[in-house]
């Protein structure tokens, strides 16, 4: 009786409780290149993410090699702006967006930082 309940248990428990959670299906990724506005080395420079609701910074990325960065986990329907800072100064170079992720869109990787004449110089 003891062994029947048990299977009975677990048999429930493996159809009520989903294999991958929930949370991670409101996550999404943004990805581009920032070669355009940053200089070499490219080390000197990150990606952040910022809510313009807040002001909150969400995350922070470093360009690789080739000015390229890549967030995972970014949240689903918050808008984001995207922006390069020259970490040596803490000054903002550039600013784009903001991009929101929905569940029918929860990737995007042709992001450009590219702000050509709107760069910001000395940063703000």
């Amino acid at each position: 009786m003891k062994r029947i309940l048990t299977c009975s248990l677990a048999v429930s428990l493996a159809i009520l409780v989903p294999a991958t959670p929930f949370a991670d299906q409101d996550m999404g990724s943004l990805s581009g290149r920032a070669a355009s506005d940053a200089n070499q080395p490219y080390a000197d420079y990150v990606v952040q993410l910022r809510d313009p609701s807040t002001g909150e910074v969400t995350s922070k990325s470093r360009l690789d090699a080739m000015g390229l960065f890549t967030f995972a986990g970014v949240p689903l329907s918050r808008r984001l702006l995207v922006e390069l800072l020259h970490v040596p100064t803490n000054k903002v170079v550039c600013t784009k967006g903001p991009y929101m992720l929905t569940l029918n869109a929860s990737a995007r990787s042709d992001i450009t930082i590219n702000c050509g004449a709107n760069r910001v110089v000395g940063g703000r």
